[in-house]
Formats: structure tokens, sequence, C-alpha cells
């Protein structure tokens, strides 16, 4: 036993005392005594225990072992399970999956060969580390696993290895690529942390690494260092407490490899300047082939410019294949100039391209690289354009007016937005023409609302039928940024839809899909989830989910609480079968009497129903009440013909799924189409609300002006958060209409949005705010047939001058800003000036670096000299970083922004294993370096299983949980052997034993007496005897006797009060012989206590 606390088992000295101060126990009996005693020393002495953490110590004996298996890249491509880890040598050995396979085979071996008691795990690695087999014993019974090789079988069906080689690699390659990351990169330190958070605290633990030692973030050492010393307590003490890494070098099969290193172009150049490319390459020999540059997906023509004839033999001669370069590479590396003139534009993205020559390069993901080269100066405006099949005219006719701005313009469908950040900072305003959200896609609408809020770029949404509400756009990404409302008072809001939705929750929603960890039945929820959101609060909305057996999980009911709603959808979990016809019935029963004029319902399935049969024949009743049905099949697995025929039946549309992570477009997109668009198409002449609006500017000159056709039923904001409907919901229309004027009358004090254009009743025609660090500029009717009359009208081209101008990012001032990646890490540096180009010190400056996957990272810039401001981040993954900077504080201005990239081929620069690291990680734990293929020595599982270098473990297990029950036991019987009289009930003996001690103590009592007699006696007096315990208890006997004769007579014990009763005489003698006999009982009783 060992105890966390021991200073407190000091506290047992007080045992002493209390055991001396038991001995005025005088009035029990002694096996009550006794028994006292004994539990409150054992209750003193259990509470003190369990202060001192008490916990019980044994020696461990059973071995936990993790496996971290490289599945990178480098690996997949290059490994090989015979091939020594040199990278030199013959043409044996295979790569990819068959190293995969080499692996299992070795941990099935060591999984054969362990103790009943022993764990095994796998963690694979890649840009990240993942779990797929927590630490595991043999299962209790033989026969459930007879070779004791269950655990790996596991492991590697989660990997898909089962089914072969490359199912293998597919499938670690997505496992690894898990939450952003992929197989372009080893981060050997996470699967080593992760290894040794997953070793259980009463095992010996081991780490086996299986890789090639290339890592492209982390550090592993680093890492074996801080396992070194991770453990229980050991004997002996170092580094034998830790846990040590045995490692499994995995060799490179030969390859003649071409990779291109770099591509160096200048991060920051000005407008039209002619940059210097510089091209590095590296060839393991002499090799050929043809070197393309390209420049935002468009190939440079380089074909004519300078020399390819790299490695001086004459023989390269500068021949040009197409719009590229032939070049021979000699041994080593080589550098290509390019000289390439920047075009109008903010962001340049470069890169280089080398396509080889016959086989002399067998491994292509290292034959590119990218570059970036930012100017400074206005960027474009892109339109993304979802009107121009309901009015092409009307979308020209804008793209023209923005042009006659002096703005150049890229016009795209809204499918084509860019989802990246850096893309993203091409563009000085974003200019979405009656776009809804389904087309745009949830990454678009996160990345164009980043790009606002966090990078200063403009951003424009113009109405239309599928635009604001009627576009989806309720709870969206964008919607907190839009300067106006989209949900309106319920008296202007009948129910428009009644929605329900069916959902399949049979246990085939569980697995997984491609390139992601997130199971169908997660993505399904989601995607419903955020449907709901994009519902009005007027409508309805209802979910039934079915597999065996259906259920409703929300009544069908007014969608005011949404996020509730959404809740409940995302608890549902998969399990059971296919069943959709019960659920059909029940959505059909919900929705039947729904007063809305759109009845829909909506359901979704992977699967083969049971009695499919039913499905055309109750979604064509349904049809005839009114009630239309659509269908969404997901995977390959689905019934998608019956489905199909269902939704035909049903009068809806039916959507085939292949990929689930399309399945949020799809439901918004099905609950778009339910739905009567938000908006009142009748001729109203807008009114100018706010002239000073920048906007604005030569629009009075115009004209009057003409009328709209219709617009996009919006309300001004409250409040800068506002987007809950409020109270004025039951406004009357005049109420309505008056407290919108009061808000547009105070609404660029109270709220900051700016509301250039209103309607006659109060409604937003023309809105804009500052957003973040953007601008957002809002106009509720259309570029299409409501704004025909306006595309003859002289303002119509000044108008939309003007929106541009008003939310269109302006040029950074106040300094510059650098960003580059060295190794993992991004190194930002801000130089601060003035407007005179000196340097300004003492700015406070934060940095925010936004990752390629979206994250953020804030970065404070400390001051390193005069005006100049550095800082640094993680770059765990490759791809592109966009840095932006602002001066903390300061009001108003765009960010200053800068980028960096960090090549996605690191993992493949290297074309030797790094065997040296691995050994040292080895050395660093304690651990072995064992061989994988042919040089493996025979009984390598066994080996990998014994106790060698593990030390002694001794667990501890604390007894708190084990003690605590007792001591409430003992608490109890202290309590009652106090208040209890049970000794009562004991035998004869110990009631003489009893008597024997009562007269000893009577004794005493008795002399004790006489001894205050003797002091308080009067001169002259004569002593009264003291009365003895015969006389004693003669006298009780005789007053017992009274009481019984009493009873007998049917008198009471004691006699009643009664003022006209004689008193009975009682001999004064006899009166003071009881008192004193009852003073002496008294006496004895206080004492005993």
């Amino acid at each position: 036993m060992a105890f966390g606390q021991p200073l407190w088992l000091w506290a047992l000295a007080v045992l002493v005392p209390m055991v001396w101060a038991s001995a005025w126990f005088g009035g029990m009996s002694r096996a009550r005594w006794w028994s006292a005693v004994g539990l409150r020393v054992a209750l003193v002495g259990m509470l003190v225990g369990l202060a001192a953490w008490p916990s019980s110590v044994r020696r461990v004996e059973r071995v936990a072992v993790v496996a971290v298996v490289d599945v990178s890249g480098s690996v997949l491509e290059l490994g090989s399970a015979d091939e020594p880890t040199g990278g030199a040598g013959g043409a044996g050995g295979v790569g990819g999956g068959g190293v995969l396979q080499a692996v299992r085979a070795r941990l099935s071996e060591a999984a054969g060969a362990r103790g009943p008691d022993d764990l095994v795990g796998v963690v694979v690695v890649g840009e990240r580390a993942v779990a797929v087999a927590s630490p595991a014993a043999r299962p209790a019974s033989a026969g459930a696993d007879p070779r004791g090789t269950a655990v790996i079988e596991r492991a590697w069906e989660a990997m898909g290895a089962v089914g072969g080689p490359d199912a293998g690699a597919a499938r670690a390659a997505a496992l690894a690529g898990a939450g952003g990351g992929g197989i372009d990169g080893t981060d050997l330190a996470a699967g080593l942390s992760l290894a040794a958070a997953m070793l259980p605290a009463d095992a010996l633990g081991r780490v086996v690494v299986f890789s090639d030692g290339v890592q492209t973030s982390g550090d592993v050492l680093g890492a074996a260092r801080r396992l070194a010393w991770v453990g229980g307590s050991a004997e002996g003490g170092g580094r034998a407490a830790g846990v040590p890494v045995d490692v499994v070098p995995i060799g490179y099969r030969p390859v003649r490899d071409v990779r291109v290193e770099a591509i160096d172009v200048p991060s920051r150049a000005s407008p039209g300047a002619v940059v210097t490319a510089r091209v590095r390459l590296s060839a393991s020999g002499p090799s050929r082939g043809v070197l393309r540059l390209v420049r935002e997906g468009e190939e440079l023509d380089i074909s004519g410019d300078g020399d390819g004839d790299v490695d001086g033999d004459g023989d390269g001669g500068g021949v040009g294949v197409g719009r590229g370069r032939a070049v021979s590479l000699r041994a080593g590396e080589n550098v290509v100039l390019v000289d390439v003139a920047l075009p109008a534009g903010r962001v340049h993205r470069f890169e280089a391209v080398f396509e080889p020559e016959g086989d002399s390069d067998a491994l292509e993901r290292n034959n590119r690289a990218e570059g970036i080269t930012l100017t400074p100066g206005a960027g474009s405006v892109l339109v993304l354009d979802g009107g121009a099949a309901r009015d092409a005219a009307g979308s020209a006719a804008l793209v023209r007016a923005i042009e006659a701005a002096g703005a150049r313009v890229e016009v795209r469908q809204p499918e084509g937005v860019p989802t990246g950040l850096l893309e993203l900072q091409s563009f000085d305003a974003v200019v979405l023409n009656n776009a809804p959200l389904d087309r745009v896609g949830t990454a678009g609408d996160q990345a164009l609302t980043r790009y606002v809020t966090q990078t200063g770029g403009g951003l424009v949404v113009i109405g239309g039928p599928e635009a604001l509400s009627p576009g989806g756009w309720r709870g969206s990404a964008m919607e907190a940024v839009l300067p106006v409302r989209l949900d309106l008072p319920e008296r202007l809001v009948v129910p428009s839809a009644a929605v329900v939705l069916v959902l399949d929750t049979s246990g085939s929603m569980g697995w997984t899909v491609r390139g992601s960890l997130q199971s169908q039945q997660e993505i399904a929820n989601r995607s419903a989830a955020m449907a709901v959101k994009a519902l009005d609060p007027s409508d309805l909305i209802g979910v039934v989910a079915f597999n065996n057996s259906a259920e409703v999980v929300v009544p069908l009911g007014r969608n005011t609480e949404a996020d509730q709603t959404a809740a409940a959808i995302m608890r549902l979990s998969p399990d059971g079968g296919t069943n959709i016809p019960p659920a059909l019935e029940m959505a059909y029963a919900q929705i039947r009497d729904a007063e809305a004029p759109e009845k829909h319902v909506i359901v979704l399935s992977d699967g083969i129903s049971r009695n499919k049969e039913a499905l055309s024949l109750t979604a064509a009743r349904m049809r005839r009440d009114g009630i239309k049905v659509t269908a969404i099949a997901v995977g390959d697995g689905a019934d998608a013909d019956g489905l199909e025929r269902m939704a035909s039946a049903g009068g809806g549309a039916f959507y085939r799924v292949v990929d689930p992570g399309t399945l949020p477009l799809i439901f918004l997109r099905a609950v778009r189409v339910v739905r009567s668009p938000h908006v009142r198409e009748e001729p109203f002449v807008p009114v100018v609300s706010d002239a000073g609006s920048p906007a604005l500017v030569g629009v009075a000159s115009a004209g009057p002006i003409p009328a709209l056709g219709g617009l996009v039923l919006t309300e001004p904001r409250e409040t800068v958060q506002s987007g809950v409907v409020p109270e004025s919901a039951v406004e009357s229309q005049a109420q309505l209409r008056s407290r919108r004027l009061d808000l547009l009358r105070g609404g660029e004090r109270a709220t900051g949005v700016v509301y250039a254009l209103v309607s006659p009743d109060g409604e937003p025609v023309l809105a804009h705010w500052r957003a973040g660090l953007g601008q957002v500029a809002v106009f509720t009717s259309d570029a299409g047939p409501w704004s025909a009359q306006w595309r003859s009208w002289a303002g119509w081209g000044r108008l939309w001058g003007g929106v541009m101008q008003a939310v269109s990012r302006g040029t950074a001032s106040g300094g510059e800003l650098r960003a580059r990646v060295v190794g993992d890490r991004v190194e930002v540096t801000a130089d601060a000036l003035d407007a005179q180009g000196a340097p300004r010190d003492g700015v406070s400056l934060r940095a925010t670096v936004f990752g390629p996957g979206g994250d953020r990272r804030d970065v404070p810039l400390a001051q390193v000299g005069p005006g100049r401001y550095e800082g640094s981040a993680p770059a765990p993954v490759s791809g592109s970083y966009v840095v932006t900077a602002v001066e903390e504080g300061a009001a108003g201005g765009a960010p200053m922004i800068s980028a960096a990239l960090r090549a996605s081929g690191e993992e493949y620069r290297a074309v030797r294993p790094d065997r040296a690291v691995l050994e040292q990680l080895a050395a660093e734990t304690g651990g072995r370096v064992l061989e994988l293929g042919s040089a493996a020595r025979p009984g390598w599982g066994a080996r990998l299983m014994d106790r060698e270098g593990l030390g002694t473990l001794r667990a501890r297990r604390s007894l708190w949980e084990a003690l605590l029950p007792w001591v409430v036991v003992v608490l109890l019987l202290d309590v009652a052997t106090r208040r209890v009289a049970w000794d009562r009930l004991i035998g004869s003996g110990e009631l003489a034993w009893l008597a024997a001690r009562g007269q000893r103590a009577a004794a005493r009592s008795g002399r004790g007496l006489d001894a205050l007699r003797k002091r308080q006696q009067v001169p002259g007096q004569p002593v009264p005897a003291a009365l003895g315990s015969e006389a004693a208890a003669a006298i009780r006997a005789k007053a017992e006797a009274e009481r019984r004769a009493r009873r007998q007579r049917g008198a009471p014990t004691v006699p009643a009060a009664n003022a006209g009763a004689p008193a009975e005489s009682v001999d004064p003698a006899e009166g003071q012989a009881v008192w004193l006999a009852a003073k002496k009982r008294a006496r004895e009783r206080f004492e005993g206590e």
C-alpha cells in the first residue's frame, strides 16, 4: 500500500487521548464499552487514511504495444518491404500498398505471439495522426479469435486494405487526411504523442514506428525526449521509467527521379513589372524533358525564352515544345531562368511543371512547385451572375455599368466562386447577382464572409427571385454581414410552405464517406439542419426518422424554434434496417391537414426499402391531396429506380447523390424550390433616404428616378446583431411603416447602416455599411426585369459606379507586409511607414494568418528595428497562407495583405529514407532497431511483445472508492452503539459484571458524600448517616411494590393534582431516603456517561 499524502498519517496520534478518555464510559456494559471504543478508533483511523489518499500497489506484468504506421506519400510511392533503407540497390521490392501488407504481416505475427492480457493498438500517420485501433487484448473466448490477430484485421479493415494494397493505400490516405490534412506530409511527432496517450497506465508500454524517417512537420526527436520520461514508477529510475520506441525503417525501391525543388519569384513587385522566375530542379541522373510555366491557370509561352541546355552538352538547344521549353538536365541541381511580365491584377500565382521524356522520371508527384507575387494597386471586380438565365440583357447591362466606372470585371457562374482567400485577393469587390445559396455553396458562403470581414474586401448583393431570403440565405454565414434583416414580421408572411423531412437512420448510414472520417448520417443530419434554418419562422416543419420502424422526431409546427429542431436532427444515429413506407405514411398523416399553399415531403435514403412497391402508391395519393414528394438517393447502395418512381408519382424532384459531401447543397435546393419567394412584384418609385450616401454621387442630377417593378422584402436592422423578429411582429401596417421610418432616420447612428434608397413603405432598396474590415451593399431589387426602366436612365451607370466606389477595397496605406514559409512556420514582417515614408515606432500591429483550410491564427507583431515588426505562426500543412495586418485601435482603412505558399511536394523531395533519425529516435528512448523485410530475424513478433527494456512498472489503484462505503458503515455503527442500549439483550454474566461495577461506583460515591457532609457540617449538630446501598435497594423495592398495588387498584401511578382530594401523608424520613437514592442514581448515570 502507498499513500499520496502521507503527512496526514500523523493525525493518528489523536487516538491515544481518545482511548484514555474512553475510561470514563462507566455506564456501559463491557461489550458495549469495547464496541464504542473500537468503532471510534476505526472511524478516526479510516478518515485519516482517506485524507492520506491510499492506494494499492502491484507489479505490472502485461504489455501494451501501439504501432505507428507511416502512410505518407513517400512510403506509399517509394516504400519497399525488402529494399535496404539506404535507397540504393537493385530493382526488387514493392511499394505502396505492398509495404502496408508487410507491416500488417509483422503486426499480425506480434499479435499472435502476445500473452492473454497483452494489448495491441494501431495509429496511422500522414499530415495528421489518426487512431484506427485502440489497444485491445485477446477475447476471453479463444474461439472468437484463435490466432489473436483480430485487432490487426480490424485496423486494416478500417484502412480498407483487406481488399488489396491499392484500397489500403487509398483508405490510409483518407484516414491520415482527416481534419484538413493528407498524405503529402508526415508528422511523426503527432503519431508518437497519440500513441503514448493511448497506452494504459496499468501496462508496460512500448511504441513501434514503421516509417521511412522522412518528416515534413513536427519535431519527432523532441517528442521522443518527452516520451522517454513518461510512465509509471520504475525500480532503478532513469529512462526505463519512460516508453521505449522501437523503430522499423522502411526502405525505398530505386528510382530515377527529377523533382522541381522550387520556383523563386519576388514576393512583391510593381504593377506591370518584368520579374525573373528562377526554377530549381534536381535530377538523380542525366534527364530530358519539358518545363512549363503556368500563371493563374494559363500556360505562358516560354518556348523561345533563354537556353534550355542546362547541362551544357549542347544538345538542349532551347528547342521549344508547344508553349513550354525543352531542357536537358545533369545529375544534381539545375537552374532555369524565365522572365515574366506581370499583367494587371493584384495576385500573380505561378506554377512550374516538369514533364519528363521517356522513363527518366518515375515519380511525378514532385514535378511541380508554386510561387506567388503580389502587386499593389487596384484589383478587379468578380460578378457571380445567377440572373443571366432570367434576363441576359440585364446582366450584360450591369457588367457594362461597372466597367464604365473604370473597373475590370470578371464574370463567373455562382458555382465558380473562389473558396480560398488567396484567390479572392485578386478582387476588390464581389457582386452576387440573383445568386442562391445552393449554387454558391457553404464553402463559398464562408469564404466570402471571411473575405469581407477579415481581409477588407467589398461585397454587393443584388436581389431577385433567387436572392436573399428566397435564395435560402437565412441562417447562412453571410446573413450576419448584410446591412438588412432577412426575417420579416409575421403579419407580412403567411405560412408559405409545410415541409416534412423523412430521414434514413438505418445502419448503413453509419458508413464513412470517401476522403473523410464523417459518416453519411452525420453529413445528412448537418444538411437537414441547414435546410431547417433556411426556412422562415412562419413555415411549417416536421421531421420523421426511420430504420426498421418510424418515429416522429419533430411534430409538424411553425419553424420558430429552428435551433431546437436542428439539434434534434443532429442527435439522430444509425441503426437497423430500411423500411420507408411506414415513415412516408406518418409524414402523410402529419402534413395532410396543414394550412399552407405548398406542402412538400422530402425523403432521404441510402438503401433498398422493404415493401418498396407501396411507395409509389402512397406518393400518388399524396399528390392528389396537393402534397409533393421529393426523393434524395445517397450512395451506390440506394434504390435509385424505386426512389425516382416514388418522386415521379408524387410530383416532386429526384436527386441522385453519389458524393454525400454535396448533400448540403441538394437539401438547400430541395427546400428552396418549395417556398414562395418573399418578393413583391408591383411597380413603385424608390425614395432617396440619405442623399449623402457615397453610392448616390451624381444620381440626383440624372433626372427623376424611374419606377422599379419589384423587390425582395427585407427589414431595417434595429441593432448590429439584429436577427430576431421583434415584438412588433403584431403591429398594424401603419405602425410598421412608422417604425421603419424611425429606424431609417436613425439607422446610421444606431447601427452604422446607410439606407440610401427605400420604398414608399420604408423597406430598404439600397443599403450599405461596414462589416468588419470591409463594406457590404444590398440592392433589394434586381438587375433584370424589375429594373428594366432603370437601364435606359442616365443614373443607371452612375448608381453602380457609386456603389462600387463605396464598397471596393482601397489601397492599403501605412506600410508594407511580407510573408514567407520557413520550414513549418510562416514568418511575417511588417514595415510601418508614415505618409512621408518614414518608419513609425511604437505601433501596435496585429497580424492574422489564414491557413489553407480556413483556420485563422492571430499573431502579435513585436518591433525588432526602426519601423519593423515581426512575428510567426505555425504552417503545419501545404497550401497557401494569407496574412493581413492592421493597426490595433485604428478605424477604417484597408489592411496590409500578403501571402505565402508552403510547397505541396515536400513529402517527395527526399529520394532517400532518413534512417539516421529513426536510429536516434530509438536511442533517445531506449528502444531497438528492427528490420521489416528479409533481413528480419526469426521470432520477430515475439520479440516485439517481450519485456526487454521495459523496466518494472508498479501500478497504483486508488482505494478511495473501496474505503468510502466502509467509512459510512462504521460511522452509523459508532452513532448507534452510543445511542441504542443494545446491551440489555446480553446474558446474566454481563449483568453481574455491570452490577458489581455499579456497587463499586456507589461505594466511591458514598465516600464522596460523607466527605462533603463533613465539610458542610454546622458545629453542634449531629452528622446524618449516609444511606447504604442495602437501604437504598430496600427503599426502591418498597416503592416499586406500592406502584404495583396502585396499578392493581386502578389508581394512577402519579396522583392527579386535585385541590379537593386529601394529600397522601408521606413519612419525612422515607421521602428524604428516596430523594437521596434518586440523586445517587443520577450521579452514577452521569459518571457512567
